[in-house]
């Protein structure tokens, strides 16, 4: 339908389409097809990319969304991005980007350490082998014990503060040593989790788990 669109309008057409990376997960990015006549025939010249920021933004003042999504990584890069990106309108830009690390790196611990149950010592150990871990995790993906489970996200933000609730459908973990512990120690015992949560530590001002240590909550104050 849209190439037929371009053939008429022989301008450019623009459409989101979801692409399969190398690893088989699925990736949403918009796409542009430009129409360029040559002689009697013409061609086409596409390109695709990641969402810019909206136009919009100047008008922006709150949302609160919700997002329910299965365990591909791509989809904590893409969710992370999406609800971090209206807080340019509120915080400098490196403050943007570490919160959106913070998230995406929180999100990813759901999806591999919370619903598929990959343990550290086990992602450490493949990761040392070439394809090894990305082909352990398509299995968890894709096994009848894990595929069904979900990550929650929820997203609120006001002119003066952003607030994520980040739940996933594991069996927890003990965050109270985790939280407790300082920089080395996270480097030391708990690989990038914990140098992940040591990361969060410092870029929120409240990091709250429930009993369990399977949602957490976290909110960062934006300074007047």
């Amino acid at each position: 339908e849209k190439f037929e669109e371009l053939k008429k309008n022989q301008s450019s057409v623009s459409f989101d389409m979801t692409f399969g990376t190398k690893n088989n997960e699925p990736l949403q990015l918009g796409v542009k097809w430009e129409y360029v006549k040559i002689g009697d025939s013409f061609v086409v010249f596409g390109k695709a990319f990641t969402v810019s920021e909206d136009s919009m933004l100047k008008y922006f003042e709150s949302e609160n969304r919700k997002y329910v999504f299965n365990n591909y990584i791509t989809l904590a890069e893409q969710v992370s991005q999406r609800i971090t990106s209206n807080l340019v309108k509120y915080i400098d830009p490196q403050d943007v980007f570490n919160v959106r690390i913070c998230v995406r790196e929180i999100i990813i611990n759901s999806i591999e350490h919370g619903n598929l149950n990959i343990d550290y010592e086990t992602k450490t150990k493949l990761r040392s082998t070439s394809g090894g871990y990305f082909s352990f995790l398509q299995e968890r993906q894709n096994n009848p014990n894990y595929k069904d489970k979900r990550v929650t996200v929820w997203y609120f933000l006001k002119s003066d503060r952003v607030s994520f609730l980040i739940k996933d459908e594991g069996k927890g973990f003990d965050h109270k040593k985790l939280l407790a512990d300082n920089a080395e120690n996270a480097n030391l015992h708990f690989l990038s989790h914990g140098r992940g949560i040591f990361m969060t530590k410092n870029t929120f001002d409240v990091i709250r788990y429930n009993q369990t240590g399977n949602k957490v909550l976290l909110i960062k104050y934006f300074k007047s």
